[in-house]
């Protein structure tokens, strides 16, 4: 999770709400820490710090925080990677949700198709020609723009933790 503080975390983890023998340990990641000064309107400065925190819950030991100093490396990785995990699935999650939504946009009844009543060696010519048109224009309408973004939120560089969902297209 990213995180805005006045202050730099002190240690590379804390040890959170012991209870029942659980707790839960959050990493901190201070390698990729950007600090950022503020001025406020009466001219003060002040320094913010944004960083990213990682939360896990694990069984709490009397030896736990030696345990962690220890492995730190393995279990800060492991974490992260198990964080990047729940959030890539809660974005395409979102995703596929809005595609769902969107499919009505795209359905044949909606998109202009024109056949003639009888299809005939004379009206198969401008049936072959609409066909093609109106295909054309599905594959690059706002709405096929627009799933097509969805399905490239993956592409983002700061996904899945900085993701821009694209707007949908306003109906005319």
């Amino acid at each position: 999770m990213k995180q805005e503080s006045d202050k730099i975390p002190s240690s590379k983890f804390e040890i959170e709400n012991i209870e029942d023998n659980r707790c839960e340990v959050v990493f901190f990641d201070t390698q990729n820490l950007q600090e950022e000064v503020k001025v406020d309107e009466n001219g003060v400065e002040t320094k913010s710090y944004t960083y990213y925190s990682y939360r896990t819950s694990m069984p709490y030991h009397d030896n736990l925080e030696t345990y962690l100093n220890d492995n730190y490396e393995t279990l800060f990785e492991s974490v992260k990677e198990m964080d990047r995990e729940e959030k890539e699935a809660e974005i395409r999650a979102k995703r596929d949700a809005l595609l769902v939504e969107s499919d009505k946009e795209m359905v044949f009844d909606r998109l202009g198709f024109e056949l003639p009543e009888n299809i005939t060696s004379a009206t198969m010519l401008s049936a072959v020609i609409s066909f093609f048109g109106t295909l054309k224009n599905i594959f690059s309408n706002d709405w096929a723009i627009y799933r097509q973004n969805l399905r490239d939120l993956t592409k983002q560089e700061g996904f899945p933790y900085d993701v821009k969902f694209p707007e949908k297209p306003k109906d005319k």
